[in-house]
């Protein structure tokens, strides 16, 4: 397969990055997804894992629970309203 240089746009930053035609023939080899991050969001995504204790940043954690909290979902949300209820009767 005849693989040619391609630039590729970060998704964490406004910066654009060249996705050589050597890396494209290891990645396809190795059967690797084409690399989403510049190698600066890559190396503090990294850097950040680290700091975590291997975990992913936590960065839309809030978002989610507060999505769940408005939508009154949740794992026990279905217990929950049934005890709030008995306590009104």
């Amino acid at each position: 397969m005849d693989f040619q240089d391609k630039e590729i746009k970060c998704k964490d930053c406004p910066n654009t990055f060249v996705f050589t035609a050597g890396e494209q023939a290891f990645f396809a080899e190795k059967q690797f997804q084409t690399p989403a991050r510049c190698k600066d969001c890559r190396q503090r995504r990294k850097a950040e894992k680290d700091a975590n204790g291997g975990q992913a940043p936590a960065q839309s954690r809030p978002v989610v629970v507060e999505q769940v909290a408005r939508s009154g979902g949740g794992r026990h949300a279905r217990s929950s309203r049934r005890h709030r209820d008995e306590q009104f009767e």
